[in-house]
């Protein structure tokens, strides 16, 4: 049987409008590791904005809900707080916020 190294460490690069916050929901799932995605892309502060194109480095074994992960990701969705985009989710202007299942077969919308 041959051994192959699983690479833990993955790099995530910074879209529009998108802040520490939502580059950490985007990689990560939640917040609990955001000190961790500081740390490890040697990033200033919480209170920069990264420029469009910055590396952020995240150990995809913290991944807190990988069906949350791999939809977001698949699909080219991006968190985005800031401001609404195209593929953006949780936008500020966004009326709904949508909660998915574990297993990412269900929906369920909270109307504000």
């Amino acid at each position: 049987m041959e051994y192959k190294e699983i690479m833990a460490n993955q790099t995530f690069y910074s879209k529009n409008n998108q802040n520490i916050f939502d580059i950490c929901i985007q990689t990560y799932g939640d917040l609990n590791n955001m000190y961790k995605l500081i740390q490890d892309s040697n990033f200033e502060s919480l209170s920069k904005t990264p420029v469009i194109g910055t590396p952020f480095i995240f150990d995809n074994s913290l991944i807190s809900n990988y069906a949350f992960y791999n939809q977001i990701n698949g699909n080219g969705q991006i968190i985005n707080t800031n401001t609404v985009v195209e593929n953006t989710v949780f936008g500020e202007e966004d009326l709904q916020t949508i909660f998915i299942s574990e297993d990412g077969s269900t929906e369920f919308t909270f109307e504000n």
